[in-house]
């Protein structure tokens, strides 16, 4: 069996739903698309329903505390790869480790981590439901 047969054979089994699985060589292939459709749709909404109870808010105490981490990261790095870039002579490695830093302060502070939602914000209630009751008790 030359390798374009078995490729070709490959890509019309791959392209096609009506094969459950071909054979390449001693190989059992099962392709992708040979699924079912209904089962892909269950797996794309549990994926989407995962990522929709993923919480993305975060507090203001949190705001303020992941910018001042990242600050304080930033220019930690920035010295350090100033010193070091000093005493190597190599400008490059002062860029490489504030750019580390970046990173790691990117990772730090931008996902709202759960120490960034411990003080959530006690919303009022709406001025119509306040009147509402007050006209209930007279």
């Amino acid at each position: 069996m030359s390798a374009a047969f078995t490729a070709a054979r490959l890509t019309r089994a791959l392209c096609t739903h009506s094969s459950p699985s071909i054979r390449v060589g001693a190989v059992s292939v099962r392709p992708f698309w040979g699924t079912p459709r209904l089962t892909r749709l269950f797996t794309m909404n549990a994926w989407m329903q995962y990522f929709k109870s993923v919480p993305t808010h975060m507090d203001y105490d949190g705001q303020a505390r992941a910018e001042k981490l990242s600050r304080i990261i930033i220019t930690l790095f920035g010295a350090v790869g100033l010193i070091w870039g000093y005493v190597i002579q190599q400008f490059s490695q002062t860029i490489y480790i504030l750019g580390a830093g970046f990173l790691m302060a990117a990772l730090i502070t931008v996902p709202p981590w759960p120490m960034y939602r411990r003080k959530p914000l006690e919303w009022q209630k709406s001025h119509s439901e306040v009147t509402t009751k007050l006209r209930k008790k007279k």
